[in-house]
């Protein structure tokens, strides 16, 4: 609830204050430097499937414009680890053991982690690949 003050005879009201601060930036895989934010919100407050509609959103609006999702990135805020867990249904070996048995590898990880997510609009044609940027990922 909004805090209210009172000036002479008027009460009025304050805004509320944003507790959290999302931002959905994109960047190109080219040769070229091409980057731009496409959505900030400053956010009383923010669930796993909260944030999860807003990113299959974002997915189906930048596919309109044919920019193609191929992979996000976020930090170790709970609700990122929680939207990934929810969304991640594809797993490692999905990719790996094919890449891995052309080559004769075997893995140092546990393939059947789950890795990927559909595309809202392509299926998994495309997939995209959820990651946690290392340092906050070590930190958890």
């Amino acid at each position: 609830m909004a805090k209210s003050i009172v000036e002479g005879e008027k009460e009025a009201k304050l805004p509320e204050v944003a507790k959290h601060y999302l931002v959905f930036y994109f960047v190109g895989l080219g040769v070229s430097d091409f980057a731009f934010p496409v959505g900030r919100f400053g956010l009383k407050s923010i669930t796993a499937p909260g944030l999860g509609c807003m990113l299959r959103n974002l997915i189906f609006h930048l596919d309109l414009k044919s920019f193609i999702v191929v992979a996000t990135a976020c930090d170790g805020a709970s609700e990122n680890r929680t939207l990934m867990q929810m969304m991640m249904t594809r797993p490692a070996a999905d990719y790996a053991n094919g890449v891995g048995s052309a080559f004769n590898v075997e893995w140092p990880f546990d393939t059947s982690t789950k890795v990927a997510m559909k595309h809202p609009t392509r299926g998994w044609d495309y997939p995209i690949f959820m990651l946690s940027d290392m340092p906050h990922f070590v930190k958890k």
